[in-house]
């Protein structure tokens, strides 16, 4: 993915991963210790639920 990522930066794609993975930017992956009813734990929720 990261040779792809470079070869064309203008594509728009990404991958969702678990917590296990660091961010990078065509991978998702859960916001850690985000508070109750924020957007972050929406996103989470979103996220996890794909």
């Amino acid at each position: 993915m990261e040779r792809i990522n470079r070869q064309w930066p203008n594509m728009t794609f990404f991958l969702l991963g678990d917590s296990g993975y660091p961010l990078r930017p065509w991978l998702l992956t859960p916001i850690i210790n985000a508070e109750v009813n924020s957007p972050e734990e929406r996103y989470n929720r979103s996220q996890m639920s794909c």
